[in-house]
């Protein structure tokens, strides 16, 4: 007795459990529990024994004067996963300056997705975040190559900057 090669009803089944999910991430939003690969900004690169990751800093300005604060200070109460994908979309701002990027201002004020709110509120939530006085903020993508072998940074370079004025 020889193996049976699978029905045309499991094939179908089969199918339809793999494709709806990579349909519905395609065009929409990944479900959750997710049974597709990773991929994205939470993949590492290793290539010839060098990870490259990125690294980001945020630096805060008043009048001349430039800190640097946490990203989980300016993104507080955000899973620090969510941040690449927030800075990648502007955190919340359009390219526009005078509007605001809705999918991302209710990424991070979920509790205001039932009323449209206006680009001020957005600001505010990031000074009461920083807790001073900010006239804008900049924030940098590095790249940086670390070596497998002793963990030390081979390389470093600025990948972007952006700047993001909250007066």
């Amino acid at each position: 007795m020889g193996i049976r090669p699978p029905s045309i009803l499991f094939s179908i089944l089969l199918s339809c459990i793999l494709v709806i999910p990579f349909l519905c991430k395609l065009f929409f939003i990944e479900p959750f529990p997710a049974i597709i690969m990773p991929s994205g900004h939470g993949k590492i690169h290793i290539n010839e024994n060098i990870i490259t990751q990125f690294k980001y800093q945020c630096l805060v300005y008043e009048n001349e004067d430039s800190t640097e604060i946490e990203l989980q200070t300016l993104f507080s109460g955000i899973p620090y996963h969510y941040f690449p994908n927030i800075i990648k979309n502007n955190i919340g701002f359009s390219k526009n300056s005078d509007s605001y990027s809705s999918n991302f201002y209710y990424m991070i004020m979920p509790w205001k997705k039932k009323t449209l709110k206006k680009l001020s509120e957005l600001k505010k939530y990031y000074i009461k975040n920083v807790s001073r006085p900010v006239d804008s903020l900049k924030i940098k993508t590095f790249l940086v190559e670390r070596s497998v072998l002793n963990g030390e940074i081979v390389q470093e370079e600025l990948f972007s900057q952006k700047t993001f004025k909250l007066e």
